[in-house]
């Protein structure tokens, strides 16, 4: 643990240099718990700049616990729609339900409870009672164990439970009994701003005379990460099945990635060439090539690849599909779109 001294003159520095550089965003306007709670949920693997709208948005169509839980899953996903990592906004949604109808309608401002609703770790839970209720926890996210692991000079493996266990513990000991909530963001802001990936701002970092890795080693390689996720390429059609001037539509499954979103029926088999008989074997849809609209890449948890946009026909004596819902482009707004397909509406001129 860093001596008492050190953790004082770490707390009043990071302090000292919020106050004058923290960025203006629309979260750290209020102390209101909810708005706190959404923003972190949102700022969850999302870059700052991309939230802000979105954060304005949510709080103007859900502005309170009760909107929310209220509000159809369909409405809240549309909401979210963009911001990926779905399973973030129906566990909002879910605990808001739970806020309801075990909590009065109010956040718990005790860790156990709020770690008991849905969605909330031990980092959200840090940041909603820190800077909401003025309760002295620490909160670790990616920023942190980055200024963390400099400024001890951690040379371990990061993903180790042993070495997270040694950075929370350390955050532990930073945060002050006063203004835990500015101190926590300013231990963020340092990250996100000086404290950054690769070649970190030293010069003008206010901990510069205390950071050890700067001392003995080097920043710019810390923190040590040892595990990798295993990518899985791909090569895929997306179809776009038109009937009468409407598009064919589909549910994805619950469970599945990008579960609940709607999308063009698509697969992620492109072995096969011909889309008409992909189509067919895997889809059971019987329908006639009329070109290639042009190529999606995509992006999401592990994989990596590129749809190939197939305009599909059907035959005029086909029965109609009832497996999916057939859209034009009035309707697009009704519907929360998985990013594939949002990027086909594009190249389609259809906004969603």
């Amino acid at each position: 643990m860093p001596q008492l001294q050190n953790t004082r003159k770490i707390q009043k520095s990071l302090l000292d240099w919020y106050e004058e550089n923290k960025r203006d965003l629309p979260w750290r306007k209020t102390r209101d718990p909810y708005a706190i709670w959404i923003s972190e949920i949102m700022l969850q693997q999302t870059q700052v700049q991309t939230v802000i709208p979105y954060f304005k948005r949510w709080m103007e169509k859900f502005p309170n616990v009760k909107t929310l839980a209220r509000a159809e899953e369909e409405k809240v996903l549309k909401a979210w729609e963009g911001l990926g990592y779905y399973s973030r906004a129906r566990n909002l949604h879910r605990a808001a339900k739970e806020i309801i109808a075990k909590h009065n309608g109010h956040i718990p401002d005790t860790k156990e409870v709020i770690l008991s609703l849905p969605g909330i770790g031990r980092y959200t839970a840090g940041a909603i009672l820190s800077i909401a209720f003025d309760q002295p926890l620490p909160l670790v996210d990616g920023n942190v164990i980055r200024v963390i692991t400099r400024l001890f000079n951690i040379l371990a493996n990061v993903d180790s439970i042993s070495v997270q266990k040694k950075i929370w513990d350390l955050a532990t000991s930073l945060v002050p009994e006063k203004i835990p909530g500015d101190f926590n963001q300013a231990l963020m802001e340092l990250g996100a701003t000086v404290c950054v990936p690769g070649t970190p701002r030293c010069l003008i970092c206010p901990l510069n005379d205390l950071c050890l890795s700067l001392k003995k080693s080097d920043p710019s390689l810390l923190p040590i990460r040892n595990s990798k996720l295993e990518i899985i390429n791909f090569r895929g059609w997306i179809f776009l099945i038109e009937n009468k001037g409407r598009l064919l539509i589909q549910k994805r499954p619950h469970g599945k990635v990008m579960g609940g979103l709607w999308e063009f029926p698509a697969t992620m088999d492109g072995k096969i060439k011909d889309p008409e008989k992909i189509l067919e074997n895997e889809l059971g849809i019987a329908a006639k090539k009329e070109g290639v609209l042009g190529n999606v890449k995509a992006a999401f948890t592990k994989y990596r690849g590129i749809y190939q946009v197939a305009r599909m026909k059907l035959p005029k004596k086909t029965p109609l599909i009832k497996k999916g819902t057939w859209i034009n482009k009035k309707d697009v707004e009704q519907f929360t779109f998985s990013a594939p397909s949002r990027k086909v509406l594009g190249m389609l001129g259809w906004s969603a």
